[in-house]
């Protein structure tokens, strides 16, 4: 599996997702609400021992959720949902599932490190989100 993430012009940001089986998933995320502080967030806290996380990215309209559950210590099960609407209230396994792999918490946190470093080198100043700033 591998995931690619570039920041767009005008508050986006594509999220590419490679499955080792199964078509790519190309996902125009929205700032609407923060994609990267949500990534960053969520791997945090299955390194600090949560059992499954979800995180949402907006797409404008809908949403798509990385549902993330620890099979044991090291393996992790990554699934993707599409959702209809945005800041959907449905559980996420009312969506329809892209894709589930199996992999280890290593390789997706490197997976993500690699490609939030990588934002974070485009552009060393600060970028606009809709009137707020944020630093990356």
């Amino acid at each position: 599996m591998d995931i690619v993430m570039t920041l767009e012009p005008h508050g986006w940001m594509d999220i590419t997702i490679q499955p080792n089986q199964g078509e790519q998933i190309e996902i125009p995320v929205s700032f609407l609400s923060d994609a990267i502080d949500e990534v960053a967030r969520h791997i945090v806290a299955l390194h600090k021992g949560a059992a499954e996380v979800t995180m949402a990215m907006q797409t404008e309209p809908g949403e798509y959720r990385f549902r993330i559950k620890k099979r044991s210590k090291t393996m992790i099960q990554f699934m993707v949902y599409e959702m209809s609407d945005n800041f959907s209230p449905e559980d996420v396994t009312k969506g329809r599932l892209l894709m589930s792999e199996e992999l280890t918490l290593v390789k997706l946190t490197k997976l993500f490190y690699r490609e939030l470093s990588k934002l974070k080198k485009w552009d060393r100043r600060n970028i606009t989100n809709g009137g707020v700033l944020i630093s990356l």
